[in-house]
């Protein structure tokens, strides 16, 4: 079997230094500008000596394709991309949005019914069925990488694979054994191969598993934690927190059940409800103090890399937030505003995720067109990754007002209102569809508007389907 490795290294191509982590063969010793793939565009060969032994490896060097977005939707095309739509929505972004989507290789669904592949893919079955779905519907799935056997080792794939080298040997096999091994995630380390190896001679692999086992896990041996159906297995839909046609009546309740809270029905379809007096004067005030030195550029979610969430700067958010910490989840005053929050939606507390902190500071001199307006513009809860992974996608989202703003900073919805901050308001709206709380419900668009006169504090709760604590504490949610 080939030898496994990543590491950097010298190209004999180019004369760089370059990070390659694809083993293809032994050399004995011949220079690796000679293999069959060095002349191929887009595509360069470097070597290196392991010991004693040249090793022959291949990498990505960039594609002569031509690269760019396309004119009618260019103005949108790197908004829809920070929102996680070159995997959301892979089959237009790719076709629409190519540069946006960092001019990832295009592919195509081999499955005769393109928008079935799609809706599987909505489902989360890319994970869960990575074999057919990465075969069948590839394009659907974003592109990942093909699944095919390399031509180098064809022929011993379908034998080393029987003998459970797909397992023993997954560095290797995961790269140039894919088909043979049903489309196993690549087994890379992600930080450079001198920061693994100086952590594993630390004792990281062991002290600080679930950051090495995905970061380093060539270097720790732990390709397994890569494969997220085995290390994160996914709950039985029938034990979501929010069943089919649930929504409705938990708001309904929420709207009957709880007059001390001051509710109003906002809007029936999607349902919005607005709590007057969801907050005492106490909580606001313990709630503020947890945010209070930490606020620092808020980011949005640039969708998922190599099985990882990306955050990024985004243009379309430009606020502060910071997030409850462990004193803060403690706090027994948090705690019942938690408590409270459950009671009414029906979903444990486990389910959602750290309270996020937000501020938003005024526009100067009142100017909502000035560069350096905090705001969040039009976006979605939802994030459809999150349906494969073991929360679950975000169902309900329960924003918390914790200051009184003179003038803007409303949260602006689809349905053609706003809610106005006020100290000790909530505002609950849901990220699903009653019918299907698994899919996005398009309709509850929103915006944070931007502050011309106070400032504006807030608190963020994200409900999920299913545990998102013990998830996060596992190492599943990443």
């Amino acid at each position: 079997m080939p030898i496994n490795a990543g590491i950097l290294l010298q190209d004999a191509l180019h004369g760089s230094d370059v990070k390659c982590n694809h083993v293809v063969k032994h050399t004995g010793g011949r220079k690796c500008c000679n293999h069959h793939l060095a002349s191929v565009p887009g595509w360069f060969s470097c070597r290196m000596i392991l010991m004693g032994i040249a090793v022959c490896l291949i990498m990505a060097h960039g594609a002569d394709e031509e690269c760019l977005d396309d004119p009618e939707f260019a103005a949108n095309c790197s908004f829809w991309a920070e929102a996680g739509e070159c995997n959301g929505n892979a089959r237009f972004m790719l076709t629409h949005c190519h540069k946006a989507c960092g001019c990832r290789e295009r592919c195509s669904d081999t499955h005769p019914d393109p928008m079935q592949c799609d809706q599987w893919a909505k489902s989360g079955e890319c994970e869960r069925n990575r074999f057919f779905m990465h075969t069948s519907c590839r394009l659907a799935c974003g592109c990942p990488a093909a699944c095919e056997d390399s031509a180098e080792w064809a022929s011993h794939c379908p034998m080393w694979a029987q003998q459970g080298q797909c397992d023993d040997n997954a560095q290797f096999m995961s790269v140039h054994c894919r088909y043979s091994c049903r489309c196993p995630k690549p087994c890379l380390d992600r930080e450079s191969f001198e920061n693994c190896s100086a952590w594993r001679q630390a004792g990281e692999c062991e002290n600080n598993k679930p950051y090495m086992s995905r970061r380093c896990a060539a270097t720790c041996g732990t390709c397994a934690m890569l494969d997220y159906t085995r290390t994160c297995p996914l709950p039985d839909r029938a034990d979501a927190a929010v069943q089919p046609g649930m929504m409705k009546a938990m708001f309904e309740r929420a709207v009957s059940n709880f007059p001390e809270l001051e509710p109003s029905l906002l809007s029936a379809d999607p349902p919005i409800v607005l709590f007057d007096a969801f907050l005492d004067e106490a909580e606001i005030s313990s709630l503020l103090s947890y945010g209070e030195g930490r606020y620092e550029r808020a980011m949005a979610s640039g969708g998922r890399k190599e099985d990882e969430f990306i955050a990024v700067a985004s243009e379309i958010r430009t606020a502060m937030n910071t997030w409850c910490n462990d004193t803060c989840m403690a706090d027994p005053v948090v705690l019942r505003v938690a408590q409270r929050m459950s009671e009414v939606t029906q979903v444990p507390f486990d389910n959602s995720e750290f309270i996020q902190f937000l501020r938003y500071l005024p526009c100067p001199d009142a100017n909502a067109t000035h560069p350096d307006c905090q705001f969040y513009r039009r976006h979605h809860d939802y994030i459809p990754e999150m349906v494969g992974m073991q929360p679950g996608p975000r169902v309900y989202t329960f924003f918390l007002y914790l200051s009184d703003v003179e003038e803007g900073g409303g949260t602006q919805f689809d349905g053609g209102f706003t809610v106005q901050p006020r100290a000790g308001r909530a505002v609950l709206w849901p990220s699903t569809l009653n019918e299907s709380p698994f899919e996005q419900d398009e309709r509850t668009h929103h915006e944070a508007l931007p502050v011309l006169k106070g400032v504006k504090y807030a608190a963020n709760f994200w409900l999920h389907q299913f545990d998102f604590k013990s998830a996060h504490k596992n190492g599943c949610t990443a």
